[in-house]
């Protein structure tokens, strides 16, 4: 799994925050497109949810073979530090994922 802030916008080609409190602080919950690429192995499944929740109870995207790029627009509730988790299931399965935030709610 992987954890990751959503507090700030960042620039994806490298990395520097172009503006802080992208979410708000008292944000609950955020919309988002998610983006898989370079999938491994089949029935693989990314599930995201608040941060530190590594629990899975439904996917958010699923892959059913090898180099695919798949994309879904999904939402999720944050923990109070703003943050998503990201969980990777299957057998023998692996992706790389993009996460762009779309909008929250207060």
């Amino acid at each position: 799994s992987r954890t990751i802030s959503v507090a700030n916008r960042i620039n994806p080609s490298g990395g520097a925050v172009v503006e802080n409190n992208f979410v708000p602080a008292n944000a609950r919950a955020v919309t988002f497109n998610l983006t898989v690429v370079n999938t491994v192995g089949s029935n693989g499944y990314l599930a995201v949810n608040p941060g530190g929740v590594t629990t899975v109870s439904a996917s958010s995207i699923n892959w059913y073979g090898a180099n695919q790029i798949i994309a879904n627009g999904t939402l999720s509730s944050l923990n109070t530090s703003r943050q998503l988790t990201v969980v990777a299931g299957g057998t023998s399965t692996s992706a790389n994922f993009i996460i762009d935030i779309t909008g929250y709610y207060l």
